[in-house]
């Protein structure tokens, strides 16, 4: 681990960041540490505002960045994944990375935190959704698949350190609690939601008693290399130490998604944003749109734009791997491989964040046992032929179903996904972006793991745009300021009108790619 001063410039940092941190860190850490093993922290003295967390493999093409951060006023602690797991406790290793975070935000006012590496080299928290299926195929409509539940992955683990104690008078404050390991009825699901109804009970919709509010700013720089590492730190480095232009800002609707035109404007209106900015209209036109939106733009006038822009924000539907469209893919990022601008993008969109599996569809994983799975449905599944499988497990030719000869009964219990992936390699969108071309992509990306509505994120979209209409330009300040925004507006949305917007669901949906710590220009 590197161990580094306390700089002068801090001051500025400090003062951003203060503004908008109700919940001060506690005066003791809730953590208890072990005294068998070398203390990652050993001699640190005063505040640090960014911890840096990687595997050993990562740790020296880091050193630059914290070097750079140290140098720069970013007082900056880095410590690697097997320091942290040999002497905090935990029931595995996600849980001892999170309290060796929150050791470091109660002695050293971390506030910001970078987990370097994809799912493959930096562990992952699931959430697990109850009850949560998807069609059968062929038979839309007609039942769900039945399976227990999914698990999807979620940054958010890492960034709600405590169960909060909320108090509503005579003004909302929140403050910090014991430790949150986000599975308070110990069954070993964390974060659970009943997604048939998450508002009645029972089923408890909240048995963990996740309240979801970040006490710090958790951005994962998906490297799955130390090349990657490399590539991203020099980005960093360049985008912190050139010239910041007067930059305009670029959005871009999706003519394919009903209304998008019409839901980006209220976004810009709301934030009072002065930059100058352009407005572009890709796969169809909207015979609704306001005027200043461009329509037919190609990925080539996207590219254009987005060569010249300090933010990029999209909303329409998206993939995986792609937004909307024919070349709105990878193909469109290598259109941006050689700009100055490196903006940061926002996507407004489906899955484009997602950065690890959805157990248990769609890909082989390995779960907690060490036991390889590739759930699929089975050949012919019918709804309404319990004679035939409904899911197997091509990994072992094991068969769940109702009444067939040789089948496990229902519903499938999915076996609980390992908090390490294999290697994937260029996973999400998010990827290509940062990490693909030395010289162009973004600086940050901001999308979701999983199929979302959009309104969720405009509204976070326009907290931090009005932040930064306001004058802040640090990165995590303004996307900690929105998130606390939106948890404060949604404290009590028990999901009647979405499941997906309680604060302790959306926002371990919606993924920070980057640095958290990062200087906007």
């Amino acid at each position: 681990m590197f161990r580094l001063a306390l700089l002068t410039g801090y001051a500025i940092v400090a003062l951003a960041v203060a503004t908008l941190n109700p919940a001060a860190a506690p005066a003791r850490a809730e953590t208890p540490v072990s005294a068998a093993t070398g203390d990652p922290f050993l001699e640190v003295m005063g505040t640090h505002p960014l911890l840096i967390i990687a595997p050993d493999e990562f740790m020296a093409p880091l050193a630059p960045l914290v070097a750079h951060k140290n140098t720069t006023g970013m007082p900056t602690l880095a410590a690697s994944i097997g320091q942290l797991t040999s002497h905090f406790p935990g029931a595995d290793e996600p849980e001892k990375i999170k309290r060796g975070i929150e050791y470091a935000h109660a002695h050293f006012g971390v506030i910001f935190v970078m987990l370097v590496g994809d799912a493959h080299w930096f562990p992952v928290r699931f959430i697990f959704f109850k009850n949560f299926s998807r069609d059968y195929p062929n038979h839309p409509h007609q039942g769900t698949l039945p399976v227990d539940g999914v698990y999807v992955p979620s940054d958010l683990y890492y960034a709600d350190l405590y169960h909060h104690k909320i108090a509503r008078s005579p003004k909302l404050t929140v403050s910090p609690g014991a430790f949150d390991d986000w599975d308070a009825n110990r069954n070993g699901y964390y974060n659970e939601s009943d997604w048939t109804n998450p508002t009645k009970t029972p089923p408890d919709p909240d048995p963990d008693q996740v309240d979801g509010y970040p006490d710090i700013a958790v951005a994962r720089a998906t490297a799955h290399s130390a090349a990657d590492v490399t590539v991203y730190v020099n980005k960093i480095i360049r985008y912190e130490t050139q010239a910041a232009p007067n930059a305009p800002f670029t959005f871009i609707a999706d003519g394919n998604y009903p209304g998008a035109a019409g839901r980006v404007d209220p976004v810009v209106a709301k934030s009072g944003l002065k930059n100058p900015s352009s407005f572009l209209l890709i796969n169809k036109p909207d015979p609704n749109a306001s005027a200043h939106w461009i329509a037919n733009a190609t990925p080539a006038d996207v590219a254009n734009k987005i060569d010249f822009c300090v933010w990029v924000g999209y909303l329409g539907h998206g993939s995986q791997t792609s937004w909307d469209g024919a070349g709105f893919n990878k193909n469109l990022v290598r259109l941006t491989a050689i700009n100055d601008a490196l903006p940061v993008v926002f996507t407004d969109g489906c899955e484009t964040g997602r950065f690890a599996i959805e157990a248990p569809f769609d890909y082989e994983y390995v779960d907690v046992s060490g036991m390889r799975h590739k759930f699929a449905p089975a050949p012919g599944a019918d709804p309404g032929n319990p004679a035939i499988p409904a899911m197997i497990d091509n990994a072992s030719g094991q068969t769940w179903g109702k009444s067939c000869t040789g089948c496990n009964p229902l519903p499938l219990i999915v076996p609980k996904p390992s908090s390490y992936d294999f290697d994937r390699g260029d996973f999400n969108f998010a990827y290509p972006w940062l990490f693909s071309y030395p010289q162009g992509g973004a600086i940050a990306y901001f999308g979701h793991v999983g199929v979302m509505e959009p309104w969720m994120a405009a509204e976070v979209e326009t907290y931090m745009l009005t932040a930064y209409a306001a004058g802040q330009r640090n990165l995590g300040s303004i996307y900690l300021g929105a998130e606390r925004q939106y948890w404060q507006n949604h404290l009590d949305d028990l999901g009647k009108i979405d499941a997906h917007s309680p604060p302790r669901l959306y926002l371990g949906f919606l993924v920070m790619f980057g640095d958290p710590s990062l200087r906007l220009h």
